[in-house]
């Protein structure tokens, strides 16, 4: 390309390369821009005469528009890493809110569990009593957990899924599931996720909790066909919705809230206004 950049430095887009008055290839500009053969072989590419005039668009983006949030994305690649297209299938629309959000924060690793306190002296999983807790053993390893999956709407041997933390396994799960059931599949897994976690938390809290896998499994399957029947509503109303404009909501008090937690360290921040500016 730098070679004939040297010859056209001029050169911005495909149109340049025709005849704009007649929408022909320009055969002589494109055999000496780029040899007689491969000039003749373009020149033999039908030009569609009813298409559109050139545009500019942005590679990075899919829709093509460029934003100063795909220009920072771009420029900040090495430090964010490459995008990863689980999260795109947790954040789907299809995908119960609570389930996106516990998803995200399993997959980003957390949760609060043993492994992140390093002042626990015996870190030991609360519900199997076997390995040490972490979100992979708790989620993958335990006993308790395998017999979830397996008997949950989706049996699952998730022992077998492989995976070096809980991100690659259920990057793993979905990506072996057709696109079109992938987000009831999701949603099925948000939901084990959350009964296993409320299982470990009732168990760890409380001493003379036992968990009952028959009932832990009955509240999945009913919790499941629930979470589909509820997504399958908001669908329908939103697209009979659609088009339709939400009334302006007026207040005075404005309250911000963030949060974040890494390596064993906590933050939440809270601002309050006292007024609301219009935007």
């Amino acid at each position: 390309m730098e070679s004939i950049r040297s010859k056209a430095p001029s050169l911005r887009s495909v149109a340049d390369l025709m005849y704009r008055s007649t929408r022909k290839w320009n055969v002589g500009y494109l055999r000496y821009l780029f040899s007689s053969d491969v000039g003749n072989k373009i020149g033999m590419i039908q030009i569609n005469l009813n298409a559109s005039s050139d545009f500019l668009i942005w590679k990075d983006s899919l829709v093509g528009n460029f934003s100063v949030k795909g220009a920072y994305w771009v420029d900040q690649k090495e430090r964010f890493g490459e995008k990863d297209e689980l999260w795109r299938w947790i954040w789907n629309s299809k995908v119960h809110p609570r389930m996106s959000l516990l998803l995200w924060r399993v997959c980003s690793n957390v949760l609060p569990t043993g492994d992140k306190f390093l002042s626990m002296e015996a870190n030991t999983c609360p519900m199997c009593h076997t390995a040490s807790e972490s979100a992979i053993n708790l989620f993958t390893k335990c006993s308790l957990a395998m017999a979830l999956w397996f008997s949950s709407p989706w049996p699952i041997r998730i022992e077998r899924v492989s995976g070096a933390n809980m991100q690659e396994v259920i990057h793993n799960l979905c990506s072996s599931v057709d696109s079109s059931l992938r987000p009831k599949f999701i949603n099925c897994i948000g939901v084990i996720l959350d009964c296993i976690w409320n299982t470990r938390n009732k168990v760890y809290h409380t001493g003379d909790y036992v968990p009952n896998v028959h009932l832990i499994r009955g509240e999945i399957c009913s919790r499941v066909a629930e979470l589909h029947q509820v997504v399958e509503e908001n669908m329908s109303q939103s697209s009979n919705h659609e088009g339709e404009l939400l009334p302006r909501i007026s207040t005075n008090t404005s309250i911000m809230v963030d949060g974040s937690f890494k390596e064993g360290t906590l933050l939440n921040v809270c601002v309050k206004e006292g007024k609301v500016h219009n935007c």
